[in-house]
């Protein structure tokens, strides 16, 4: 099923992953091990928090013009309501791709932020222990020119 991934055209799972609920949360099995995630929906969207990033998954509609945004952005979000945990990095050091920015919490299971690309923290405007909202900014990464 094609939906779209933050702006992006996608295909909604890799034929080679299952994906199961665990509680409140999700168990993804893939190839590579299995991983929890978080999923939400809101406004006949969903917010899925998963490897230490977040995705908006929502229908596909041709007529839609799709644009960058969320990860390609260099912002993470709050999928829900959560709790920072740990921050690990701070505005203005520069990270590489994957790298664990910080960590919040939400219907206890822990949720890294990694970064989705090498770059320069420009804006970090939680501290933990910081209660966040739904759609909150938790940090944008702005990339290497």
């Amino acid at each position: 099923m094609k939906v779209l991934v933050n702006g992006v055209e996608a295909e909604l799972l890799p034929s080679d992953w299952q994906v199961e609920r665990v509680g409140e949360g999700l168990r993804v099995r893939t190839p590579e091990g299995s991983f929890s995630a978080v999923a939400v929906t809101h406004h006949g969207k969903t917010l899925i928090s998963f490897r230490g990033r977040t995705f908006t998954v929502e229908p596909f509609r041709k007529q839609r013009g799709a644009g960058p945004g969320g990860a390609a952005s260099g912002e993470s979000l709050a999928p829900m309501p959560a709790v920072v945990v740990d921050v690990l990095v701070a505005a203005g050091d520069t990270v590489t791709k994957g790298q664990r920015l910080l960590v919040i919490e939400a219907m206890k299971t822990q949720q890294p932020i990694n970064a989705a690309f090498d770059g320069v923290v420009e804006v970090l405007p939680v501290s933990a222990g910081q209660q966040l909202a739904e759609g909150q900014l938790l940090v944008r990464v702005k990339p290497h020119a």
